[in-house]
Protein backbone atom coordinates (compact mmCIF):
# COMPACT_ATOMS: atom_id res chain seq x y z
CA UNK A 1 0.00 0.00 0.00
CA UNK A 2 3.14 2.30 0.52
CA UNK A 3 4.13 2.24 -2.72
CA UNK A 4 0.59 3.42 -4.43
CA UNK A 5 0.57 6.46 -1.50
CA UNK A 6 4.31 7.39 -2.93
CA UNK A 7 3.18 6.65 -6.55
CA UNK A 8 0.39 8.78 -6.21
CA UNK A 9 1.64 11.88 -4.11
CA UNK A 10 4.73 12.16 -6.18
CA UNK A 11 3.35 11.77 -9.20
CA UNK A 12 1.27 14.93 -8.66
CA UNK A 13 4.14 16.79 -7.88
CA UNK A 14 6.14 16.06 -10.91
CA UNK A 15 3.06 16.60 -12.67
CA UNK A 16 2.41 20.08 -11.65
CA UNK A 17 6.49 21.40 -11.38
CA UNK A 18 7.07 22.06 -14.94
CA UNK A 19 10.11 23.20 -13.31
CA UNK A 20 12.04 23.52 -9.95
CA UNK A 21 12.51 21.06 -7.50
CA UNK A 22 10.37 18.18 -5.56
CA UNK A 23 11.91 17.15 -2.10
CA UNK A 24 11.19 14.19 -0.94
CA UNK A 25 11.71 13.69 3.29
CA UNK A 26 11.34 10.93 6.22
CA UNK A 27 12.38 10.80 9.78
CA UNK A 28 11.43 9.15 12.38
CA UNK A 29 9.38 10.28 15.52
CA UNK A 30 9.25 7.81 17.73
CA UNK A 31 6.80 5.09 16.78
CA UNK A 32 5.95 6.90 13.79
CA UNK A 33 7.95 7.89 10.24
CA UNK A 34 6.99 11.19 8.88
CA UNK A 35 7.19 11.56 5.81
CA UNK A 36 6.63 15.00 3.48
CA UNK A 37 6.75 15.30 -0.07
CA UNK A 38 7.36 19.04 -1.18
CA UNK A 39 7.52 20.51 -4.42
CA UNK A 40 7.81 24.44 -5.99
CA UNK A 41 5.09 23.59 -8.57
CA UNK A 42 1.76 25.69 -9.05
CA UNK A 43 0.36 25.28 -5.98
CA UNK A 44 -3.16 25.64 -4.90
CA UNK A 45 -5.56 28.28 -3.20
CA UNK A 46 -6.46 27.64 0.03
CA UNK A 47 -10.47 26.85 -0.95
CA UNK A 48 -9.05 23.59 -3.14
CA UNK A 49 -7.23 22.53 -0.65
CA UNK A 50 -10.05 23.02 1.54
CA UNK A 51 -11.57 20.45 -1.20
CA UNK A 52 -9.18 17.99 -1.43
CA UNK A 53 -10.62 15.15 0.69
CA UNK A 54 -14.03 16.01 0.31
CA UNK A 55 -15.47 12.93 -1.28
CA UNK A 56 -18.31 14.98 -2.64
CA UNK A 57 -16.30 17.44 -4.54
CA UNK A 58 -14.24 16.35 -7.65
CA UNK A 59 -11.47 18.11 -7.26
CA UNK A 60 -8.91 17.52 -10.50
CA UNK A 61 -6.64 19.82 -12.24
CA UNK A 62 -5.02 19.64 -15.39
CA UNK A 63 -1.47 19.42 -15.28
CA UNK A 64 1.28 21.66 -16.26
CA UNK A 65 2.04 19.38 -19.25
CA UNK A 66 -1.75 19.27 -20.10
CA UNK A 67 -2.06 15.69 -17.98
CA UNK A 68 -5.62 14.91 -16.82
CA UNK A 69 -6.50 13.20 -13.41
CA UNK A 70 -9.64 11.55 -12.11
CA UNK A 71 -9.69 13.76 -9.26
CA UNK A 72 -9.44 10.34 -6.51
CA UNK A 73 -5.66 9.91 -5.96
CA UNK A 74 -5.83 11.57 -2.91
CA UNK A 75 -8.57 10.02 -1.87
CA UNK A 76 -7.24 7.02 -1.86
CA UNK A 77 -3.87 8.43 -0.50
CA UNK A 78 -6.23 9.43 2.48
CA UNK A 79 -7.76 6.21 3.25
CA UNK A 80 -5.10 4.12 2.97
CA UNK A 81 -3.36 5.88 5.57
CA UNK A 82 -5.82 5.81 7.89
CA UNK A 83 -6.56 2.54 7.85
CA UNK A 84 -3.04 1.89 8.46
CA UNK A 85 -3.25 4.28 11.91
CA UNK A 86 -1.84 7.72 9.84
CA UNK A 87 -2.75 11.00 9.39
CA UNK A 88 -2.55 13.48 6.22
CA UNK A 89 -2.17 16.91 5.81
CA UNK A 90 -2.02 19.10 2.49
CA UNK A 91 -0.01 22.73 2.54
CA UNK A 92 0.28 25.17 -0.79
CA UNK A 93 0.29 28.19 -1.58
CA UNK A 94 -0.65 29.50 -5.48
CA UNK A 95 2.74 30.39 -7.34
CA UNK A 96 4.80 28.47 -4.43
CA UNK A 97 3.93 24.86 -4.54
CA UNK A 98 2.51 21.94 -2.43
CA UNK A 99 3.87 20.01 0.29
CA UNK A 100 1.91 16.41 1.23
CA UNK A 101 3.15 15.42 4.98
CA UNK A 102 1.88 12.12 6.02
CA UNK A 103 2.64 9.82 9.17
CA UNK A 104 2.40 6.08 9.39
CA UNK A 105 3.05 3.70 12.17
CA UNK A 106 6.07 2.11 12.41
CA UNK A 107 5.62 -1.70 11.96
CA UNK A 108 9.18 -2.36 13.81
CA UNK A 109 12.67 -1.32 14.08
CA UNK A 110 13.62 -2.25 10.70
CA UNK A 111 11.91 0.44 8.48
CA UNK A 112 14.66 2.68 9.95
CA UNK A 113 17.27 0.38 11.98
CA UNK A 114 19.88 2.94 13.06
CA UNK A 115 18.39 5.64 16.24
CA UNK A 116 21.25 7.91 15.17
CA UNK A 117 19.65 7.79 10.92
CA UNK A 118 16.61 9.87 12.49
CA UNK A 119 16.13 11.28 8.82
CA UNK A 120 16.32 10.74 5.07
CA UNK A 121 16.09 12.97 2.45
CA UNK A 122 16.11 13.07 -1.53
CA UNK A 123 16.13 15.71 -3.71
CA UNK A 124 14.91 16.12 -7.65
CA UNK A 125 15.50 18.43 -9.65
CA UNK A 126 13.41 19.75 -13.30
CA UNK A 127 14.79 22.05 -15.60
Amino acid sequence: MLDIIFRNIINNAIKFTSAGAIVISASRNGPVAELTITDTGVGMSEAKVAQLFNLGEKVSTTGTGGESGTGLGLHLCKDLIEKQGGTIHVDSEVGRGTSVRFSLPLASDAILPNPATKSIAARAVRH
